[in-house]
Parts: C-alpha cells; structure tokens; sequence
C-alpha cells in the first residue's frame, strides 16, 4: 500500500483527563485588524464596478463579513486571514449557517475569501460542498497595509480587471 492522499489513515485515540497551562504574561502589542483592511480594499474595488456591498447581520448578533450584489448577481463572503485548516473549517461551517440563520443571503453564492490558496484537494473539498475558494494578497508596502484582487478572483465576482495590476491600492 503506497502512501498516497487516499489511503485511509487514523491518528491516536483522544486522551481524557487534565492537563496544566502554565501561567504566562503578556505585554501589551498591536494587533492589526488584516480582516478590516480586506474588507475596505473589496468594498471601493465593488464601489468600482458599480456593485454594492453590504453587511447583514441577524437579530441574534450573527453577522456575515460581507454581502456582495453585483447587477443582481449575490454574493456571500466569508473573509479568512489565514489559510490554515481551522480557518476554513470554520468558514465553511459559518457560510452554510448563515444560509439558513439570515433571510437577506439565501441563494447567494457562497464564497471562501483566502490570503493565498491552499491545496488543492482541499479547495476540492470546499468547492464540493458548493462553496468557491477565491483569493486576495496581502502584504505591507511602505509600512502600509496594501489587499489586491488577483484578476481570477476579479472575473469571479464579474468586476472588471485591475488597470493598474498588483500595484492597485
């Protein structure tokens, strides 16, 4: 038997019991808010392309990172800001609840928005549950916080190409 991505494997039982933390203290740091930077470079590229992005959100407090109507055509985002696997976990899972929880985004494309791509069985994966995998950059440019849309991810939301390449702000 080879060792292929396919071959069924298991990993150890789940250990019961408790287990100490040790104590730690940590000095106040800045954290940067990557989400938010994301969201303001998608909103004025969708203000662009004369398409609207919104925020809905339920009575619960449940509120989506973004809703993208593009003449018509709904979009539901799930912004992620790192592409390891407890992010797309979670933004798999929070993208089919929010189908159901909030009546403004049913039918809406669901859309996986990653810093990056991650590999490509498990964008297979998440595209088979009816979810698309698109990707932004982002990365500092003169001690600035700099998101771009590659022209892939641009085509997909039916936005028109970037004249200006990775060097959009």
């Amino acid at each position: 038997m080879g060792n292929s991505s396919h071959d069924e494997l298991f990993g150890g039982a789940e250990i019961a019991g408790s287990y100490f933390l040790k104590a730690s203290h940590r000095v106040e740091r800045e954290v940067t808010r990557k989400q938010g930077y994301v969201w303001e470079a998608f909103e004025k590229i969708a203000k662009q392309n004369d398409a609207r992005l919104t925020k809905p959100r339920h009575a619960m407090g449940y509120e989506v990172d973004g809703l993208l109507d593009n003449a018509g055509v709904k979009f539901l985002l799930e912004i992620k800001t790192t592409t390891l696997a407890s992010d797309v976990y979670t933004g798999v899972g929070q993208l089919h609840l929010y189908d159901q929880l909030i009546p403004g985004v049913k039918g809406a494309r669901k859309v996986l928005l990653l810093p990056g791509t991650p590999g490509e069985e498990i964008k297979a994966a998440v595209s088979s549950t009816g979810i698309a995998v698109c990707r932004y950059d982002i990365r500092y440019r003169d001690d600035a916080l700099v998101v771009t849309f590659p022209q892939e991810t641009r085509a997909f939301f039916g936005f028109l190409p970037s004249t200006q390449g990775l060097d959009e702000t």
